[in-house]
């Protein structure tokens, strides 16, 4: 199941938009007490199929590093 959230800017708060729109899920989940898996994803990266059956296998919690690849 997926669900589209919106989050008010609130300009009395200089938060970056990204901060803003993960608080607003993350508060969203605590709310309705969702259960389930959550995966911010940037607009700006590249996501290998494998990510996603991997996030599949997790139980109870998991994590990963996130590393920058660039040519050496």
């Amino acid at each position: 199941m997926c669900r589209h959230l919106v989050c008010r800017k609130n300009s009395s708060v200089n938060v970056h938009r990204d901060v803003r729109q993960r608080n607003t899920a993350l508060k969203h989940i605590r709310l309705h007490r969702l259960d389930g898996i959550v995966y911010f994803a940037d607009d700006d990266s590249i996501c290998s199929l494998d990510l996603f059956d991997r996030l599949r296998q997790i139980r109870r919690f998991g994590t990963w590093p996130v590393a920058m690849l660039a040519q050496s």
